[in-house]
């Protein structure tokens, strides 16, 4: 699969299908009979997470891992003591 279907199908499981998502690709240039090569930033703009690197003798390996519940931090502003206090209208 070249590389650019293969990033319209993860970005199409991790929209659609699937909560959790890990994929695993080489990367770097120097891979002979890769029909795509890949990058760190490939995968972190897709939102995933570097969860591991493995050097091994051929290349470079990543596994990233995408999960909906942990993709976005909470940010300090949202929590209620920024909120609106209803008491606190006129009505």
């Amino acid at each position: 699969m070249d590389k650019k279907a293969a990033l319209a199908l993860i970005a199409r499981l991790r929209d659609a299908q699937a909560k959790n998502l890990l994929v695993g690709a080489p990367l770097g240039s120097g891979l002979t009979g890769q029909r795509s090569l890949w990058t760190e930033q490939d995968f972190l703009a897709l939102g995933m997470q570097v969860y591991q690197r493995l050097d091994c003798a051929a290349a470079t390996m990543i596994l990233c891992c995408y999960n909906l519940h942990d993709y976005k931090q909470v940010p300090d502003w949202l929590n209620s003591k920024y909120w609106a206090h209803p008491e606190r209208w006129e009505i």
